[in-house]
């Protein structure tokens, strides 16, 4: 794959068909391909203040509801969207009640449905766990 400029985070997901996840810092977009079909499909646009903008995306995870969680280092927020790419909702400091929530790196939702999320700023880091929103 050659479409990328700055790739950096990345989420296999093996089934129902693979597909690959992969945040790309430089053109601040999520691409998703699909190697049986060589499908590659992208959405985001660059920006620091609407749903859906990125501006430096890290980590990403694909929840076994579809969701795609993807953190942004310099907004300091996670953004969920669904297969398709639409917006669902965000977390940010805001969000958390955490003023020290900051420069998220990467996302995981566990078994139990829970948000983790690594980041923090230098020197150190931190740990978040999330309850996620019911739908």
């Amino acid at each position: 794959l050659s479409a990328f400029f700055s790739p950096n985070g990345i989420f296999v997901q093996p089934s129902p068909s693979l597909a690959l996840y992969i945040t790309d810092k430089k053109s601040r977009k999520v691409f998703i391909y699909y190697p049986e079909t060589r499908k590659l499909h992208s959405f985001g646009t660059m920006g620091l203040e609407k749903e859906g903008e990125f501006y430096t995306p890290t980590g990403i995870y694909v929840d076994k509801k579809n969701r795609i969680f993807v953190a942004d280092f310099t907004r300091n927020l996670i953004q969920a969207f669904d297969s398709d790419g639409k917006f669902l909702f965000a977390i940010g400091p805001e969000q958390l009640g955490d003023a020290d929530f900051a420069e998220p790196r990467d996302v995981l939702v566990d078994s139990y449905g829970f948000l983790w999320i690594t980041g923090g700023k230098f020197p150190g880091g931190k740990v978040w766990r999330v309850t996620l929103p019911q739908e």
